[in-house]
């Protein structure tokens, strides 16, 4: 636990037996008040180490050193999701509300910029850790700010689990807040936003962020969540194969970052596509880009390598942008009005 008493707490009282040099034989009435000095000093020496180990609060966030953070809330989403809480201490703040970018400088908040941040996850066991982005605006605070994150259980992934069987109250490894990417959207007449599954997590995240006043137009293009050769064994849950929504986490009202609510939030600014598991279709894309500038559109791609390939081509093997080749090639856009996420 983040706030277990070290041996460090207990050495801090090894000046009282020192203290007694201070007394004097030869006049009582100094050594008595001596005695109520250090009989003082002795309760205060007990009292700050209690009180600093036993009332302080989480450690501070820090992108570069894992710290322990405590689960706040731990829900079942499905057999295969889980919407994980974490407090963020007060002395962390300042990460979200003047976030970094990718080259390390300072956001331009004043100006508009808006930073989509994730977090690392470690097992405390093996030197494994995993990224997780969070889904909700973490500058917004419903009594206290937290972070808020959709974690997948998949077969073989340990941190997935470490997260899943962890409950509420227990501490997690937990390194950032890291940024994700960053963009102006007041320089785009359109974002468009392609997913599948818990891809979408950074595309809540940039929704529960802006503002539908000063948002441009916006529509998510995504693929109902699909079963794979990863997905943990079924045999003891209760899940029917052929009904992806069983398992459509995203389009229900567990949490206000969560695809109804934010349609409720931007009304008709916010188009919703959604489609079966598969290859984005051509016919959606193409749709979504009908009557658009391609000088003041943004495509963000969120997506699995074979997925992504055809439709935008792939990152670099040092996960750079690379190319943007296939289909939206195909359409007329390029680097600056495509942008991929790992």
């Amino acid at each position: 636990m983040a706030c277990r008493p070290s041996i460090y707490a207990f050495s801090r009282l090894s000046f009282i037996p020192n203290a007694r040099s201070f007394t004097s034989a030869h006049r009582p009435t100094q050594r008595s008040a001596s005695r109520k000095r250090l009989y003082a000093l002795l309760g205060l020496s007990l009292s700050l180490p209690a009180g600093y180990y036993f009332f302080q609060s989480s450690p501070s966030l820090s992108p570069s050193v894992y710290s322990d953070q405590e689960l706040k809330s731990s829900k079942l989403l499905t057999p295969f999701h889980k919407l994980v809480t974490i407090k963020i201490p007060s002395s962390s703040h300042a990460f979200f509300d003047r976030p970094y970018r990718l080259d390390g400088e300072m956001a331009d908040v004043e100006g508009g910029e808006v930073v989509i941040q994730h977090i690392m996850v470690k097992s405390p066991d093996i030197q494994i850790e995993r990224p997780y982005t969070l889904i909700n605006d973490p500058t917004v605070a419903n009594g206290e700010r937290e972070m808020r994150m959709v974690v997948k259980r998949v077969r073989g992934g340990e941190v997935g689990r470490v997260v899943h069987t962890a409950k509420e109250g227990e501490t997690l490894g937990v390194r950032g807040p890291i940024p994700t990417f960053s963009i102006y959207p007041q320089r785009y007449d359109k974002i468009i936003m392609i997913s599948t599954g818990t891809a979408v997590s950074p595309f809540l995240q940039l929704l529960s962020k802006l503002s539908p006043s000063s948002a441009p137009k916006l529509e998510l293009i995504q693929a109902l969540p699909t079963l794979s050769s990863r997905t943990p064994d079924l045999s003891q849950v209760s899940v029917n194969q052929a009904a992806p929504t069983e398992w459509d986490w995203v389009n229900t009202n567990e949490d206000p970052s969560f695809l109804p609510s934010l349609e409720e939030k931007f009304g008709e600014r916010l188009k919703i596509t959604r489609f079966p598991q598969g290859v984005i279709p051509a016919g959606a894309v193409q749709t979504a880009l009908e009557g658009v500038n391609r000088e003041r559109v943004l495509v963000l791609v969120c997506l699995p390598p074979w997925l992504m390939r055809p439709l935008c081509g792939g990152m670099t093997r040092n996960l750079d942008q690379g190319p943007v080749t296939g289909l939206l090639r195909e359409l007329g856009l390029g680097s600056k009005q495509v942008y991929k996420l790992e």
